[in-house]
């Protein structure tokens, strides 16, 4: 299985709309907003030396995973989602 690194959600901007109404807790309104707070912080991780792994998630996918799995959808149910589809997708890849 490859090195997960850092798995980031990373809404298309047509999709932001609704993950940003789906979250729970701050999350920045705009997809400008978020691609100018968010793209220097993934550009750092990668001069650091890290992988990053950017997930444009299904929202209602994210939504049904994070209610089963943490009861919410704030920041830290978020960020397990985007491990969870990050780890899924190597085993698919794996397995075939």
């Amino acid at each position: 299985m490859a090195d997960v690194g850092e798995a980031v959600l990373w809404p298309s901007e047509e999709n932001y709309p609704a993950f940003a109404a789906a979250c729970e807790g701050g999350v920045l309104q705009t997809y400008a907003e978020f691609h100018a707070v968010a793209q220097p912080m993934v550009e750092q991780m990668l001069a650091s030396g890290l992988q990053v792994s950017k997930v444009n998630p299904d929202v209602s996918e994210m939504v049904a995973w994070c209610q089963a799995n943490f009861g919410n959808v704030k920041s830290k149910a978020r960020a397990a989602y985007a491990g969870f589809v990050v780890l899924s997708q190597d085993a698919k890849r794996d397995t075939h």
